[in-house]
């Protein structure tokens, strides 16, 4: 009798869940549109690379803010905007793209059950700023994933709704759901249903409930949600004490207004995806404007900047590479620069000069490091001498670990007590204490076996990245084989993550000589490529790049880049940029 009275109880809920919840979501579809917000007052979206147009409309069916969704054919790039400008000029026309407008009314439900699509005609308002951009129709989009194109002057609209029953969005969340759903579903039921006892939890929705085609998930439910061994554990207690507490419970508060069985799988995903670090670009818009301001250099005063630093307060340091030997200092919003190392116009061997000098490090305490190039060596300036003490390598270009070949930029380790050197003539990184001595042998840590394109050798590694914190890996450039390597320090080889190793070229997949190169804390990569004159995102776990500064055309307009090299962020993620050739120091400020 009382398995009898379970079963009648869990049958009421899936009823409940079948007959009172649900989302509605209908989607206005533009072919060809692209919307773009560049504006500081919308809201951070969402990029997700590796999706397909379906994949992305679950993407913001799940999301419950979500008002509107981007589609690009030609990568897959699905991108979800939580709010939007109702300005309509943000609609540009873009081949490839599709664009789409979400409303969300969940009490039109019913009265779409039977995926009944209606064609209104579009607002005369709203149809003069669409056709000036773009003359393609709309589709409708259905449950079944049927589509009805409409005519040139209507937008057709329709559901995607989720129930237990028939939906082809929470099938696809099915198909995706892998083996992490068992040890996250406890977690999930606990939050979900709070008022049931954890021994009903851990036993009430086996993982292999969720396996189940979805048109049969009812008939599945009844016959997994109550397995015999709930019934075999600790009998006694589970029917004559849990089961009657469950019981003096009102219904409604067992099953709760917005439990519904899509909303539970739709938990479970969420932390699925947690479990698997799926990464995307979130980092608000990930939008800098392109217009370039010029903090450095001049056509008076040229500054052929290399490798770029900020400090905690913002100032400016910049490597003169082959124009005068020095390195610059700027204080946040000043207009003329000092410097502070090197010798102005002078090539040299002494403390106070340098020879190339590619990259610039402040610590905490003040000291300042830079790699001098020509000279194989690390410079160390204390309390702001302006005589350097030598740290690395000398003037010998060698192979040995006390010696070094052409070093370029460095990366240094949160405590500031170790730094990696890009030490491109030996194709190697090398770790280095910053409290060393010229002679000391440093710790081979990447590469060193040639200069090679495969994933156990370097290539010219020119920049170079360490953020422990997101990653164990060091992200480095290798501006000879034109890709990107991540590689745990001491590891016998890495792993390409952009570029096409040992082949240049121009599109979104290729590099051409890298060179800057930083992380941000949700592992997305900022890739400086010299030869392509641009600077390109690679949204986390993503070997697609795109061109957020730069042209890709060699030029000196505020637009343009003209073989840049070094990068680095200032506290508000504005980015600068060492614009070699046009000698100056580009800042584009972050949207």
């Amino acid at each position: 009798m009382n398995k009898a009275i379970l079963l009648f109880l869990l049958f009421l809920l899936i009823i409940k869940c079948r007959c009172e919840n649900s989302r509605s979501l209908f989607l206005r579809k533009f072919l060809g549109v692209k919307y773009i917000c560049n504006k500081t007052s919308c809201s951070p979206s969402t990029i997700i690379f590796g999706k397909n147009q379906v994949q992305c409309e679950i993407s913001c069916l799940n999301d419950l803010q979500c008002y509107l969704l981007t589609f690009d054919l030609s990568n897959n790039q699905c991108e979800i905007f939580s709010s939007i400008s109702i300005d309509y000029g943000n609609l540009i026309q873009q081949q490839n793209v599709i664009t789409m407008i979400t409303l969300d009314n969940e009490q039109l439900f019913n009265s779409m059950l039977n995926n009944i699509t209606e064609t209104p005609t579009i607002e005369s308002t709203m149809a003069s700023r669409i056709t000036a951009t773009s003359t393609n129709t709309g589709d409708a989009i259905t449950t079944n994933r049927e589509t009805t194109t409409s005519s040139s002057t209507t937008i057709t609209t329709a559901t995607i709704t989720t129930t237990s029953s028939t939906t082809s969005s929470t099938s696809s969340i099915l198909r995706q759901l892998p083996q992490l759903v068992k040890p996250v579903l406890p977690r999930v039921l606990q939050v979900l249903l709070p008022q049931v006892p954890r021994v009903l939890l851990h036993h009430l929705v086996p993982p292999r409930v969720l396996q189940v085609p979805l048109p049969q998930v009812p008939r599945a439910l009844l016959h997994h949600l109550v397995p015999r061994r709930l019934l075999q554990v600790q009998l006694p207690r589970v029917l004559q004490v849990q089961l009657p507490r469950v019981l003096q419970v009102p219904l409604p508060q067992i099953v709760l207004p917005r439990l519904v069985l899509p909303r539970l799988l739709q938990a479970v995903l969420v932390q699925v995806q947690q479990q698997q670090q799926i990464h995307v670009s979130i980092s608000g818009n990930l939008l800098w404007n392109k217009t370039g301001i010029t903090v450095l250099g001049s056509s008076a005063a040229p500054v052929p900047a290399s490798g770029v630093f900020l400090d905690s307060n913002d100032t400016l340091y910049a490597a003169d590479e082959a124009g005068h030997y020095v390195v610059w200092k700027l204080l946040k919003n000043a207009i003329n620069a000092t410097i502070v190392a090197g010798t102005y116009g002078l090539i040299g061997l002494n403390s106070s000069q340098l020879y190339f000098p590619n990259d610039v490090y402040v610590d905490r305490s003040g000291n300042m490091y830079v790699t001098d190039m020509g000279n194989n060596r690390i410079q160390k300036y204390i309390n702001k001498s302006t005589n350097a003490i030598t740290i690395a390598g000398n003037s010998t270009f060698g192979s040995a670990l006390n010696l070094l070949g052409n070093p370029h930029y460095f990366t240094f380790d949160p405590t500031e007590t170790y730094m990696y050197v890009a030490d491109s003539g030996n194709n190697r990184i090398l770790r280095l204490s910053t409290n060393s001595t010229s002679g000391t042998n440093g710790i081979l840590v990447a590469g060193g076996s040639g200069a090679n394109n495969t994933n156990t050798s370097l290539y010219t590694p020119w920049g170079i990245h360490y953020l422990p914190s997101i990653s164990n890996d060091l992200f480095i450039t290798n501006a000879g084989g034109h890709s990107v390597i991540r590689w745990t320090p001491g590891a016998s080889s890495g792993t390409f993550v952009a570029g096409v190793p040992g082949i240049s070229g121009s599109d979104s997949t290729h590099l051409n000589t890298p060179m800057g190169i930083k992380i941000d804390n949700y592992l997305n990569m900022y890739v400086v490529d010299y030869n392509n004159n641009r600077v390109q995102l690679f949204c986390a776990n993503s070997n697609v790049g795109i061109t957020i500064v730069g042209n890709g055309t060699a030029g000196n307009s505020a637009t343009q880049l003209n073989s840049p090299r070094g990068i680095a962020f200032d506290s508000a993620m504005n980015m600068y940029i060492g614009d070699d050739v046009n000698n100056r120091v580009q800042k584009f400020m972050k949207l």
